[in-house]
Formats: C-alpha cells, structure tokens, sequence
C-alpha cells in the first residue's frame, strides 16, 4: 500500500494565533483545489530534480536503491533512474524474471525528470493527465487521516479544522481500473 506523509511544524510562540489557522486553510486548498498544471508544474518538477540530484549519492538513499533493485531479482530494474544499469551488472541472462519483480518496492521508488517528465513523454503519455487523474482518484477525504496538534482547546481546533477541509470531496472524483497493476 502506498501513502504519502505531509508533515509541517508551526512556531505558536510569539507569532500570534493568525499563523497556525492560516497555514492550516493553505495546506488544505491542497486538497481542494491544487495546482496541477503550468509553471507550477514546472517548478515542482525542478524541486524533484534538485532534490534527486542532491541526494542521490546518500547512505540511506542508496541503501533503499539496492533493496529496491534486489527485490525485484531480475537485473533489469531501474537504479537511480537509470536503464543501462552501467556499473551494476546483471545477474545473469539465464535467470528467470521472479514474482517479486512485480513487488511495489522493485520499483523505482522516487521520481526524477527523466522517470517523471523524458520517459513519458518519449512514450506518448500525457504526464499532467495522468497526475489529475490520479489525484482525482486518490486524493478524498475518506483515503486521508489528518492530526493537528495544537496549544488550543480542543473544541476551537475541531471547528478550525472542520472550516478549511470541509470542502475536501469525501470520495473519489474518478474511478481508475487498476486491475493492470500487479
């Protein structure tokens, strides 16, 4: 099961009572009515591509690399975003492609511009549809858990929060037949 975590820390001291409640309505437009298209678009796509790039050759990153690449045991899985497995090597023309190939963690498991913007492309898949109708898809108040943790009363934290995700639609917006995906 896949899951995204956003997590985000507010300073309550000495900033006055405005900036949680309207960081609070921000993060929820998110998910009311994000941005999916145009320079924003673009911009993230660049943040992913910095963030790839400056990361790339960490510990821990790496490590999860090799994990992702081992599990799927047939040596033709992507490392680092890349095709050619240059440096890596196969483990042997004879072996048979196992089951955990198909495993959701054999996959490449971060985006970069070549896995999120040339391969698509070069494939004829329109990456900006394929985002709406994910997010459409997936992105509903009843696939989501939210926790705020507050210095408030508990009964000024319901009602704010109520106020700015009430709007989140409570269930997909379209319908995507994964019967394709392993």
């Amino acid at each position: 099961m896949e899951h995204t975590l956003y997590h985000f820390a507010i300073p309550q001291e000495g900033t006055g009572e405005k900036n949680i409640w309207k960081a609070l309505e921000m993060f929820s437009t998110f998910f009311k009515c994000p941005l999916l298209g145009g320079e924003q678009a673009h911009r993230e796509l660049n943040a992913v591509e910095s963030e790839f790039e400056m990361n790339k050759m960490d510990d821990d990153t790496r490590l999860q690399q090799l994990m992702c690449f081992s599990c799927g045991m047939d040596g033709e899985a992507k490392i680092m975003g890349r095709n050619d497995n240059s440096g890596y090597g196969k483990f042997g023309d004879s072996m048979q492609q196992s089951e955990n190939s198909f495993h959701p963690f054999a996959k490449f498991s971060w985006g970069n511009m070549q896995t999120l913007k040339v391969e698509p492309e070069a494939n004829g898949i329109d990456v900006m549809k394929e985002l709406k109708e994910y997010y459409h898809a997936h992105y509903f108040a009843r696939n989501m858990r939210l926790v705020v943790m507050a210095g408030y009363e508990l009964d000024e934290i319901q009602r704010r929060v109520v106020e700015c995700f009430r709007d989140v639609p409570a269930d997909p917006r379209i319908v995507i037949d994964n019967q394709s995906d392993p």
